[in-house]
């Protein structure tokens, strides 16, 4: 935060550590995190398997969202404007505010979040027919998102001519425009 403070979460807790590195405050966790993000202000952002908590910056739970059975989120971005993005693998055909359906058996997702942490204002699915899901997100200066994950979908969306998941590229890395929309993407990694 802009106080300097470090912020750490794990199977079973988040933990608040000053500047010097000196403990603030421990808060226990029924579930583990997966992602975690702060705001400017020592706001916590915590995913924690299909949920996303805000955490006061004294560690006390201020809002609470779900995304539902299915969901498991596991990246988290935060714009400038408040807007948090969320990714993981889901095989819920009833996202939050979905602009779409279900492609596969599980497709990775993006959810952008209005900045009070309740409000979903959008979800799209990003798969093919296969086994998908998102692992990272980030936000690019001009709104635009990268979306990485891994796919078992021969048809995964914006692949380039020539790209096939021959060869053991499991993971993907993909474009989306500000409203989650697939530019392109690329196969990478090796299983």
């Amino acid at each position: 935060d802009a106080a300097g403070a470090v912020y750490v979460a794990g199977d079973g807790f988040l933990e608040k550590l000053d500047a010097a590195l000196n403990q603030v405050y421990t808060v226990p966790l029924s579930n583990p995190a997966a992602a975690l993000a702060v705001r400017p202000d020592g706001t916590v952002l915590l995913a924690q398997a299909s949920h996303l908590v805000a955490y006061s910056p004294e560690g006390r739970p201020l809002t609470a969202f779900d995304l539902g059975r299915g969901t498991a989120i596991s990246g988290m971005a935060l714009s400038s404007s408040g807007a948090i993005f969320l990714t993981g693998s889901t095989t819920s055909a009833s996202l939050p505010a979905a602009r779409d359906a279900l492609n596969g058996p599980s497709d990775a997702f993006v959810t952008k979040m209005a900045a009070d942490g309740v409000t979903a204002e959008w979800s799209v699915h990003v798969g093919g027919s296969g086994i998908d899901g998102g692992s990272a997100i980030a936000l690019r200066p001009d709104g635009e998102l990268v979306l990485a994950g891994y796919t078992a979908s021969p048809d995964f969306p914006g692949l380039g001519a020539g790209e096939s998941l021959e060869g053991g590229k499991p993971g993907f890395i993909a474009q989306l425009d500000a409203e989650g929309k697939v530019i392109h993407s690329s196969l990478a990694g090796n299983a």
